[in-house]
């Protein structure tokens, strides 16, 4: 198709990226859509655009959107030469832009909008951009160590320097450009290959775009705007969307996007004196953020309380993934903390497959 220079005046694109099977994709970008529907209207000159390989899922929305039909052959062209899958998101910036010559903030299906989309595209234009916060990783630290103080060259002759000093991290929940700065998406598509392929590290792509907006133009954040609720909030977020759709699915959209007002994207919280007593006994043995996170989260999942069972089930698969990634499965195996997935009482009351996986989990554990 050709690239489309007949954008109207003021005419801008809220686009999403959603491809794959996984489901849950599709449950985070209606929740997306309907807390960005909220705040909009129809003189904001705002048009929402989704670009996806299934695009026989976006009728199922119930919102009048542009589609962008992502072919298979696109998907494995965009992951680039060392078959980098968040690379996808390097290459689908520009793209748009070329097709639809309008300013284009692209936002994560996992969002969630306290403020509308307008004061996002009030922070984009020549020279101004926009992702969603700074923030500390390890992963930063990494791509410092591998390339403290090398000197990169792009394709058009631009030296750029890695260094201490220029190393903060830019979370890419959110990305905003204008067209005018479209030449610097072909920096960052470079500076992701170049960078990647030296370090294999799974968040280049949005290291290579902060380091090239907060380079080359005035970078603002957006997280008061929106929240970006990746990782340990996903799964309760999920189950929370089932059932506001459970509710509210039926009804018109203007209801459901009203509706998504009262909604919470936080995970539960624990009690206090739960929090005090884990951080005391983390203390006490030197243990790591995880495993003091999988303690909390077996107590919060203890099936002998009569809590939210769904929320319980998802709190003892994120202990069981903590314990995983700690390597701490011989502390588990003796502590108190985790009594609510390890006694036999307690096993008793989950479904039979969750049961087997912890009594496969503990007996791999003493072997």
């Amino acid at each position: 198709m050709p690239r489309r220079n007949d954008a109207p005046p003021n005419h801008k694109l809220l686009a999403y990226l959603c491809y794959g099977e996984d489901d849950s994709y599709w449950l985070e970008l209606r929740l997306s859509l309907l807390s960005a529907l909220r705040f909009l209207r129809p003189d904001d000159g705002i048009s929402i655009l989704i670009a996806t390989d299934h695009p026989e899922r976006v009728a199922t929305l119930g919102v009048d959107v542009t589609l962008e039909h992502l072919t298979p052959a696109m998907l494995k062209e965009w992951r680039g030469p060392h078959d980098y899958g968040h690379r996808i998101k390097n290459s689908v910036v520009p793209w748009l832009i070329d097709r639809h010559n309008a300013p284009v903030c692209l936002v994560d299906t996992d969002t969630y909008f306290y403020q509308s989309p307008r004061v996002l595209f009030d922070r984009v234009g020549p020279r101004r951009t926009v992702m969603h916060k700074h923030e500390d990783l390890a992963s930063t630290r990494r791509i410092q160590r591998a390339l403290e103080c090398k000197m990169l060259t792009g394709p058009d002759k631009t030296t750029w320097t890695v260094s201490s000093a220029a190393m903060r991290m830019w979370n890419s929940g959110v990305l905003g450009v204008d067209p005018a700065d479209r030449h610097s998406l072909d920096a960052v598509l470079w500076m992701s290959d170049e960078v990647y392929e030296r370090t294999q590290i799974f968040n280049v792509e949005q290291f290579a775009f902060g380091r090239v907006f907060e380079s080359t133009t005035q970078l603002s954040r957006a997280d008061d705007v929106c929240a970006h609720y990746w990782g340990m909030a996903r799964p309760f977020v999920h189950e929370r969307m089932r059932r506001f759709l459970a509710t509210f699915g039926d009804r018109p959209v203007a209801e459901q996007a009203a509706a998504t007002a009262s909604f919470s994207i936080k995970p539960p919280r624990h009690p206090l004196p739960r929090r005090i007593l884990v951080a005391s006994w983390r203390r006490w043995l030197k243990l790591d953020a995880p495993m003091a996170a999988a303690a909390l989260a077996a107590a919060a999942g203890d099936p002998r309380r009569p809590r939210d069972p769904e929320f319980q089930r998802i709190w003892r698969d994120l202990s069981l993934r903590w314990i995983q990634e700690s390597g701490a499965a011989d502390i588990a195996r003796c502590s108190s903390h985790f009594t609510a997935v390890r006694d036999d009482e307690a096993l008793a009351l989950m479904d039979a497959p969750e049961r087997e996986q912890w009594r496969a989990f503990w007996h791999n554990a003493d072997a």
